[in-house]
């Protein structure tokens, strides 16, 4: 038996004598610990042995969730996967280390996190059951309002902008599925996220994602970007998201895509696309603002080259605003 359950299950017995006979429909320790290690076995892209590692992030958050939430009649199987998930979030982030920093120091704001069961009380956490999403980035305030129906106490924003977040950003966030439709963690100097990003396939109704000015890691724009078919705001400035080529395949099929900024890093040579910018990046149809500025452009041999200003005359989606300050670029408009 892994030891989490072995732990789990002398508690659970410890918990028995405190319930009744009407409390056999609550879920208790040991029950949490198998819904938990269902999640932790639904995705390719989540470890699977995570649960039996005592120093694990998720070793972690899953014995803070069975704790707080066993023989609670108002617990379901959704109140399970979303303290789940924000639990590997706090344990993986705060105060962590990375190869970026040894000592990162800990969250700036923590409010209610782990202290209630009532996660959608805890600071830069917003579910469904609110009317809207608010949050400070990097480019202003963001506002999402949900129509959807049935879906109180599912995550919808996780908003934890200039925060001091460090660590490496789990992959179980894809684990909320297509309830989330913000994710901000930008302006987190130490704040890591690394290749692959295949979790992104599960965030089918992601429309905000701001990681600007954080250390989040990928060779360029990864094309696992395109799994995130909803995305309506895309900010990555000042981050690792650099040092590789802008991938078209990236941007390939996010209709919806209004807002990008990809400022303040250095890119490679594009493919076969080397003089100018993809198509699938500057034709996208909903594009309103592009941001490249402060952007270096190296060749095969690390040289700096210019892209050429034709990607302008393909911008025909209705762009507004277009910021290329202190870009070299060549041509004339």
């Amino acid at each position: 038996m892994p030891f989490l359950h072995q732990l789990l299950l002398s508690l659970s017995l410890a918990a028995s004598f405190l319930t009744t006979a009407t409390d056999a429909t609550l879920f208790s320790n040991s029950e949490i610990i198998d819904q938990i290690s269902v999640l932790q076995n639904s995705e390719s892209y989540l470890s699977a042995d995570a649960l039996d590692n005592t120093d694990s992030y998720q070793f972690q958050a899953a014995l803070i969730t069975a704790e707080t939430l066993a023989n609670d009649d108002s617990v379901e199987l959704k109140h399970i996967l979303n303290f789940y998930v924000l639990s590997c979030i706090y344990y993986a982030t705060n105060g962590v280390g990375n190869t970026e920093t040894n000592f990162p120091g800990s969250w700036i704001e923590e409010e209610n996190w782990l202290s209630t069961s009532d996660y959608c009380s805890w600071w830069g956490i917003t579910c469904y059951q609110e009317d809207a999403v608010e949050c400070d980035v990097d480019d202003g305030d963001s506002l999402f309002v949900t129509t959807t129906s049935d879906t109180d106490d599912r995550v919808l924003g996780i908003c934890l902008a200039f925060n001091n977040v460090s660590g490496v950003w789990p992959a179980e966030t894809g684990l909320l599925g297509g309830y989330l439709a913000l994710l901000a963690v930008d302006e987190n100097e130490y704040a890591m996220a690394v290749e692959p990003y295949d979790w992104f396939a599960s965030l089918s109704g992601l429309k905000q994602l701001y990681a600007g000015s954080s250390s989040w890691d990928a060779h360029g724009i990864p094309t696992t970007l395109n799994q995130l078919s909803q995305l309506e705001y895309f900010s990555v400035p000042y981050t690792y998201w650099s040092e590789g080529p802008i991938r078209g395949e990236a941007f390939a099929g996010l209709d919806n895509l209004k807002y990008v900024d990809m400022s303040d890093n250095l890119y490679d040579w594009m493919g076969d696309e080397r003089s100018t910018l993809p198509d699938a990046l500057v034709e996208l149809p909903q594009l309103q603002s592009f941001l490249l500025n402060n952007v270096i452009f190296h060749n095969d041999d690390r040289e700096e080259y210019f892209v050429t200003l034709s990607f302008l005359e393909r911008m025909t989606g209705g762009v507004v605003k277009v910021w290329l300050d202190n870009t070299r670029l060549s041509g004339t408009i």
